[in-house]
């Protein structure tokens, strides 16, 4: 078992409690500033799930810009170094994630570049890829 929290602002903070052995969500809510717990995905394993991504930055600059769409909010990955590899886990409610902002290449695993953009990748579960350029 693990558990995680993500602190999005002082009024939502998601909780997560994942079975690390199976992948199975056994809780996952948001936790408003009164501790009022609301389901994400209907609290259990649902259509809600964690994907790892890995990305590799293979230009000379520090990635800030790269950000992904969860839940119809759009959220920054942490920054990366030139030459450094960054390790994030997304939540995903239903069958997709949007990664956008950068250039993304040697894609191995569940994932592939948006048809509608090239600056756009679409997961679907864990995947690695280098980014060739980012917009910050």
């Amino acid at each position: 078992m693990a558990t995680g929290f993500l602190k999005f602002d002082k009024d939502h903070t998601v909780y997560i409690d994942l079975n690390t052995e199976t992948d199975v969500v056994n809780k996952a809510v948001i936790i408003d500033a009164e501790d009022n717990e609301t389901p994400i995905g209907g609290g259990g394993g649902g259509d809600f799930r964690i994907i790892k991504a890995t990305l590799t930055n293979i230009t000379q600059n520090i990635l800030s810009d790269i950000e992904f769409l969860f839940n119809n909010m759009y959220y920054k990955l942490p920054d990366i170094g030139p030459g450094e590899t960054g390790e994030t886990w997304i939540p995903v409610i239903g069958d997709k994630v949007y990664f956008n902002n950068a250039v993304f290449g040697n894609i191995t695993g569940n994932a592939e570049v948006d048809l509608d953009s090239e600056y756009s990748l679409v997961a679907t579960g864990d995947f690695t890829a280098t980014v060739a350029e980012g917009f910050n």
